[in-house]
């Protein structure tokens, strides 16, 4: 969705993520936003029912947090 309201060049410069705000006011862009997000929720609560046998309420307010693995090589 934000591609396809700003462009791809955000993927590339986070600045560029900026651009989203001219869309803060805009109802429809907010409602498929918030569709969306509770959409990933969805997605999530059956991916960790499925594999890791946790069930949670995609109601909830989620905080997730991703570590990026990083290969630290020593000579």
């Amino acid at each position: 969705m934000v591609t396809e309201k700003i462009g791809d060049g955000w993927l590339k410069n986070l600045d560029e993520m900026r651009q989203i705000e001219k869309f803060v006011d805009d109802p429809e862009f907010c409602r498929r936003w918030r569709e969306i997000k509770q959409n990933n929720k969805r997605n999530l609560a059956a991916y960790l029912l499925k594999y890791r046998n946790v069930q949670i309420d995609v109601n909830s307010l989620f905080d997730v947090q991703v570590k990026r693995i990083h290969e630290y090589k020593r000579q």
